[in-house]
């Protein structure tokens, strides 16, 4: 499988997509201190504690890594039937579910660690600039610092997950824009706010979600077997 995931990185240049992640991360970067220096200017305190932070930076996070795995799931997965390619790959002496379950597991790793160090970079930025430019800097204690941790991990993981659920709609008509289009829905859908009240902060729906999103990917790998090209 690690053979499979690395030939796929090479085949798609997996390098422009750390670009991307890196491209994504700078201009969140710089949005967020664009709002907190003009928030300096009529307020004079943009965020009340670390935990502000850390939501505000997990919510861009999310929404903005939801539609590039749904982009990468389009062009990876689904450009091969859009490129009709789709023949040549499943001619190979592998069986279909190992072949898109590499492309998968290659997507899902890259996500995952993207929404960990952007989210960690977005909210250290942040914490760093407040207390530079706060007169009465907030601190945060061992066990908050450990809740934050954990809270990451569980929220990078059900996103992973997550990010899955545009892949069964784009390979109902294997059509790569219905992937992308699925998933700027589902990541602007939770990252929708209502007031204060967010879906994104309450981490039992991505993990329901991430739930729903794997069973209906593994039933359509489960199918490969049997669905025509």
């Amino acid at each position: 499988m690690h053979k499979l995931m690395k030939l796929e990185s090479k085949k798609y240049n997996f390098k422009r997509y750390i670009f991307k992640a890196i491209s994504i991360t700078l201009i969140l970067i710089t949005f967020l201190l664009l709002i907190f220096f003009a928030d300096q200017e009529i307020s004079g305190k943009t965020f009340m504690d670390i935990h502000q932070i850390y939501m505000l930076s997990k919510t861009l996070v999310n929404i903005s890594f939801l539609i590039l795995a749904s982009v990468m799931l389009g062009r990876i997965v689904i450009g091969e039937y859009d490129k009709q390619t789709i023949s040549i790959l499943f001619s190979y002496p592998i069986s279909r579910k190992k072949l898109i379950l590499s492309k998968l597991l290659l997507i899902c790793s890259f996500i995952f660690i993207a929404i960990i160090c952007a989210t960690t970079l977005l909210t250290s930025t942040l914490y760093v600039v407040s207390h530079i430019y706060y007169d009465t800097p907030f601190d945060i204690t061992p066990q908050g610092y450990w809740s934050l941790l954990v809270n990451l991990l569980i929220n990078s993981l059900a996103y992973t997950c997550l990010s899955t659920t545009s892949l069964y709609f784009g390979l109902k008509k294997k059509s790569s824009t219905r992937t992308i289009i699925a998933g700027v829905i589902i990541a602007l859908f939770l990252g929708s706010n209502i007031g204060d009240f967010s879906l994104a902060n309450i981490i039992l729906v991505p993990i329901v979600f991430a739930v729903v999103g794997i069973f209906f990917t593994s039933m359509v790998i489960k199918n490969l077997e049997q669905t025509d090209i």
